[in-house]
């Protein structure tokens, strides 16, 4: 009898082990994409990242609620602006405690311009296809991510019993499979994420989002040693993942403390709570290079009017600029150009005209602060915009 129960202890324990062992699927690959540099950034707002959730169910329950889907953007928004609980984060690390300022939006226009609820739905025969690249491709199964430049892509697939989420890095891999996939047992904090503790507040998006900007884990690449790190310098360097775990007093690995608070560690989704100020730089520097369509993109908006096959486009050079850059016209009429500048809430804060020349020239009045803004050019009725940073 003691040794069945021996057995049965051993064999509890090896499910359990193998259903986390791979709380995180992303692969890194350090030689397909340059380090980034780490900087300063003097601008400090606020940037709009647009999501595209493609829900890929084989069972009804798979097939996640609006609201769902909506809970796990509420808590990307806190984790990324530093809106959630931070209370319980160790004395040590609360002066790292970063906003990323960024905040993630459902889309409200498709690649053709056309409004969108910014969630897909497709039903699939495929077991567990979030384990195989058949998630990213319609006639595999699952369903082809929106413009990868422009979107954020989220594909919502059963993951089996051994991962509850993947990522790509920016710059690696195929274009059409950059993005990220959940389980959608771990997706949000309610419907059928509500039962899933550890892993049941969201945080699995958080992290993979993490590594979609470039995070690293805070050990580095595996496998997991003392030489090497993330690359970020204001993360200790660490020998411990934290899986399945929720420390209360202080970790120490690699002869300093472990910042298992970080949300790019393996730890439970109720110990997660910060970005650090260098991982905030790393994002960025990411977000202004490999990443920086999602800037230009405007699919946070609501579309004006209905797309126009002939539509103007232009480019900002450079972007970003200290207000003053060039203006690269594509399609454009010789004729007169109106230029309009609007902040992110939509405020008209600069107009001008100009005469056709390629290129424009721009300097933008010195007092204009910081920040993200969408330029709009008119000629003969029609429009085209582009993001662009003032630093």
């Amino acid at each position: 009898m003691i040794r069945q129960l021996i057995l049965m202890v051993i064999l509890i324990w090896a499910v359990l082990f193998t259903a986390t062992a791979q709380r995180c699927g992303a692969v890194y690959t350090s030689e397909l994409v340059p380090e980034p540099t780490e900087v300063v950034w003097p601008f400090r707002g606020i940037i709009q990242i647009p999501v595209v959730v493609h829900v890929v169910y084989k069972s009804a329950a798979e097939n996640i609620s609006n609201a769902q889907i909506e809970s796990q953007l509420a808590v990307l928004n806190a984790d990324y602006r530093r809106l959630a609980d931070t209370g319980f984060i160790p004395a040590e690390f609360r002066n790292r405690i970063a906003d990323m300022q960024l905040e993630f939006c459902l889309a409200k226009r498709d690649p053709k311009g056309l409004a969108t609820s910014g969630v897909t739905r497709k039903m699939t025969n495929l077991e567990s296809i979030g384990l195989s690249t058949a998630v990213y491709y319609d006639d595999q199964g699952g369903t082809d991510a929106w413009n990868p430049d422009q979107y954020l892509n989220i594909w919502i697939a059963n993951m089996g019993a051994n991962q509850t989420g993947r990522s790509s890095f920016p710059g690696q891999g195929i274009q059409a499979e950059d993005g990220v996939v959940i389980d959608p047992r771990y997706f949000g904090t309610i419907g059928l994420a509500a039962d899933e503790a550890p892993y049941h507040l969201g945080r699995t998006a958080t992290h993979e989002i993490g590594h979609y900007f470039n995070l690293l884990h805070p050990w580095g690449p595996d496998p997991i040693s003392c030489n090497q790190d993330d690359g970020v310098t204001d993360t200790p360097e660490s020998g411990q993942t934290f899986l399945m775990t929720c420390p209360t007093d202080e970790q120490e690995s690699c002869s300093s403390s472990d910042m298992y608070t970080n949300f790019m560690y393996y730890t439970d989704d109720a110990c997660m709570g910060q970005f650090t100020p260098g991982q905030r730089d790393r994002v960025w520097a990411t977000l202004f290079g490999v990443r920086a369509g999602l800037l230009e993109s405007l699919a946070c908006y609501s579309p004006e009017t209905a797309p126009d096959p002939n539509a103007l486009s232009f480019q900002i050079v450079p972007n970003p600029n200290d207000g003053y850059f060039e203006i690269h016209l594509d399609g454009f009429p010789a004729t007169t150009i109106q230029l309009a500048l609007y902040s992110m809430d939509g405020r008209l804060v600069w107009q001008d005209t100009s005469s056709y020349s390629n290129p424009i020239g721009i300097g933008l009045p010195v007092q204009l602060a910081s920040g993200v803004y969408i330029l709009r050019i008119t000629a003969n009725g029609q429009r085209a915009n582009r993001k662009f940073l003032k630093l």
